[in-house]
């Protein structure tokens, strides 16, 4: 079997949305540049029909950190429901305690481009 290369291709950064409703503080001392979470559309959210919910874990936890913000995440949410989630990779990329609340958590959003590197 030939070994694959994966190329990550920039798709979107944002700060997580209403991480005081969830468990981002919770999660804060866990988490770091480069964690991974994991993205799940929410289409029958009351507040955003295209809601994508953040997940972090942590060993047994799972923690709901919050949300990709309105307008940044209708793309997302429309492929997640098609079964793409492979496509896709989220990663904490900004953590920064005194900056404002809202803005503290950032995420960038990769599209993930595995091929086969005989292909080259």
């Amino acid at each position: 079997m030939e070994p694959t290369s994966v190329e990550k291709i920039y798709f979107s950064a944002c700060y997580i949305a209403g991480r005081k409703y969830w468990q981002a503080d919770e999660a804060w001392r866990l988490l770091h540049i480069g964690s991974v979470l994991e993205m799940h559309p929410e289409p029958d959210n009351s507040h955003d029909p295209w809601a994508v919910a953040l997940y972090f874990n942590s060993g047994d936890n799972i923690y709901k950190l919050g949300y990709i913000p309105k307008g940044k995440n209708r793309t997302i949410h429309a492929l997640l429901l098609m079964g793409w989630q492979e496509v896709f990779e989220c990663r904490v990329s900004r953590l920064d305690p005194m900056a404002d609340y809202d803005s503290q958590i950032g995420i960038t959003v990769s599209i993930l481009n595995t091929r086969n590197s005989s292909a080259e």
